[in-house]
């Protein structure tokens, strides 16, 4: 496509690329519109007025910049390198003269870094005592949600925006599932665990005495209105003393550990490639080694060739 045919009043293309982010879900709409803006700040503040003008050290020096000097977190810089690299793919689909191999040469998300690990006798034994707690009546309920919440990103590895958005109708205890909306507005089922339907069914009791029956919303905070995704760190904070993130984290990896395939984990994940899922588990050469060896029908020849064929 000729590059004449994307010429726009704006060289950048900030209102296409809006417009392209409208698939996106709303956080991730606002973040990487942020990132690509301030990206944009920044290389015009050094002179580079148009996307044909940016080079690979023009990107790392950004990136550097958002880590050393403004000390954004790691994970913030990844989601801007992700966003930016996206961008770029964008306008180059559209014509616009990017670099070759500029986008490639842009590394994406690291793989998580988590500061609580996900072992799940320590899991089992901080829920046990938030449930035990000596908790007054009047504080009870309250308790109740805060491990029906941690129970279902746990059982069912969701994202804290996704379990925000749960309504009454999109759980069903009978079926053990919940109708989940992921990233991109991509609807999944996702199963729950025993554990997430008796907390489940044990909040459920204790919300109608809380809310307007009209009320919708799954979760909610003290102020009876639906909960957002900061009331539900707070929530992990207090229970496991970690974040929604790391519960997920450990949804999968303890499905990985327990022999599930990282296809079905994608799917429970949501994640809309196989490679974001592998880069998310850290999935380790000696893991991948014994996966082959205990599943690939060719490994089962390998004690009797050996013994056939002694090393010498």
């Amino acid at each position: 496509m000729s590059a004449q045919r994307a010429v726009t009043a704006d060289p950048w293309q900030l209102d296409q690329w809006e417009i392209h982010l409208g698939g996106f879900a709303t956080n991730t709409q606002a973040a990487y519109l942020s990132d690509v803006r301030s990206f944009i700040a920044w290389a015009e503040s050094t002179g580079l007025s148009c996307p044909s003008s940016i080079v690979r050290e023009s990107v790392r020096a950004w990136l550097r910049e958002e880590l050393d000097v403004r000390q954004l977190s790691r994970s913030t810089v990844a989601r801007r390198a992700s966003a930016l690299r996206r961008y770029l793919a964008f306008l180059e689909k559209r014509g616009v003269d990017v670099r070759p191999g500029l986008v490639g040469q842009i590394r994406g998300r690291p793989a998580p870094r988590l500061s609580w690990p996900p072992n799940k006798e320590r899991l089992a034994r901080s829920i046990a005592d938030a449930i035990a707690a000596d908790v007054p009546d009047h504080q009870r309920p309250w308790a109740v949600q805060a491990v029906a919440v941690v129970e279902l990103l746990y059982g069912s590895g969701l994202r804290a925006s996704e379990a925000a958005s749960l309504d009454l109708d999109s759980v069903d205890l009978g079926t053990a599932s919940a109708i989940v909306w992921g990233k991109g507005a991509v609807e999944r089922l996702a199963p729950l665990s025993e554990f997430a339907c008796l907390a489940l069914s044990a909040w459920l009791e204790a919300r109608a005495s809380l809310v307007d029956p009209d009320e919708q919303a799954l979760f909610i905070n003290r102020r009876r209105h639906r909960i957002t995704r900061r009331d539900i760190g707070r929530i992990t904070h207090q229970v496991v003393e970690t974040n929604p993130h790391a519960l997920r984290h450990a949804f999968a990896t303890h499905l990985l550990e327990g022999g599930a395939d990282l296809s079905v984990i994608q799917v429970l994940l949501g994640h809309r490639n196989l490679t974001s899922t592998s880069l998310y588990l850290q999935v380790s050469p000696q893991q991948l080694r014994a996966t082959h060896a205990r599943t690939h029908p060719r490994e089962l020849d390998l004690p009797a060739i050996h013994q056939e064929h002694p090393s010498r």
